[in-house]
């Protein structure tokens, strides 16, 4: 397997961070990936307009004066990278002023807000950006395997003799407004699939979940059908992998995309749940419609969540990471130099 010398730009941000290491799990498909992860910052965001300006105008000439706008430590330059990647707006314009400096290909993940695709050898969307160099996903990239987290989740399938069911809790958002009694009905729903069904949870809450939310879950489920439960406010811990890997189904508030593309990536059925009160941006409407009209998630209010019929969300055939390499291998080698 030929080697790829990769640099990976980073802003610091955990979703941002994340894609990137989904890419190059894709890339890992085809090439021994050598990985320098390089932390940037953007010094004056206020900036941005003119970058974008200036580099569309002339990458040439602005590229160095674009990378000192920029709080970088770089690798020794005597292992020069093949290809950079990065995700997230505030990486963009390092992205391209080092790729200009080094004369190596390029891939972004994210909105091009107004920047030339042409600045990058490619641009890796949800939606399509109407360039020849775009890679449309049917997903956001995530770092983890279906072995991977197959393996996590073991230790859990292990200690329960029912099967498991994982419910992923956000919180309300400016578009996606949950009550008392969504909360309520999400408990109550949760309660009586378990007794339907003959299954266990797995719940986690999260960053975003209100105090509120969390005690109207804590005092209406019955503790009989709780297998593991996670109160961020409470106790935090890191069993993202673990609880989507020893789900049979798995089933996700409806106000966060990136942990709904976790949940499908996991390869399971996947049930999204609404509150009474929503009202999506365009974009992100269109992106749930996406992923139900490829059979992958099912959408369900929270005063509905018990009568939900199984088998109507179907697990994907393949494994997205491979999905997203041979979209890439279809047309690009990387280690040559040549654009």
């Amino acid at each position: 397997m030929r080697k790829l010398r990769l640099w990976c730009l980073s802003d610091g941000v955990p979703g941002h961070f994340n894609q990137s290491k989904g890419l190059i799990k894709s890339l890992e498909h085809g090439y021994d990936v050598e990985i320098q992860w390089i932390d940037s910052r953007l010094k004056l965001p206020p900036l941005r307009r003119l970058m974008r300006k200036l580099l569309n105008k002339n990458v040439q000439r602005y590229a160095g004066w674009i990378e000192k706008l920029h709080t970088i430590e770089l690798p020794a330059e005597n292992q020069l990278p093949d290809l950079l990647i990065s995700t997230g707006g505030n990486t963009a314009y390092i992205n391209i002023a080092l790729a200009q400096r080094y004369g190596c290909k390029n891939f972004f993940i994210g909105s091009l807000r107004g920047l030339d695709p042409a600045l990058f050898t490619r641009v890796f969307t949800i939606e399509p950006v109407g360039a020849a160099n775009n890679i449309v996903m049917s997903l956001a990239p995530t770092p983890m395997s279906w072995d991977q987290l197959e393996a996590a989740g073991k230790p859990l399938k292990a200690s329960h003799d029912k099967p498991l069911w994982t419910m992923l809790i956000g919180g309300s958002t400016r578009e996606y407004r949950y009550s008392a009694d969504n909360w309520a009905a999400i408990a109550d729903g949760m309660n009586q699939l378990a007794a339907k069904h003959g299954i266990k949870w797995l719940v986690t809450t999260s960053r975003r979940t209100e105090e509120q939310a969390e005690q109207i879950l804590c005092e209406r489920l019955e503790p009989a059908v709780i297998a593991d439960a996670v109160w961020y406010k409470q106790e935090p811990r890191k069993i993202m992998a673990a609880y989507l890997g020893a789900a049979e189904q798995i089933f996700c508030t409806e106000d966060s995309l990136s942990m709904l593309t976790e949940a499908v990536s996991a390869g399971k059925p996947v049930t999204a749940i609404q509150p009474d009160d929503f009202e999506p941006e365009v974009r992100y409407e269109n992106a749930l419609c996406r992923l139900v009209g490829r059979g992958w998630i099912t959408r369900i209010p929270a005063d509905q969540l018990a009568t939900i019929q199984l088998g109507t969300a179907t697990s994907q055939s393949e494994e997205p990471s491979i999905q997203l390499w041979k979209q890439i291998s279809e047309s690009l080698d990387l280690v040559s130099r040549e654009s």
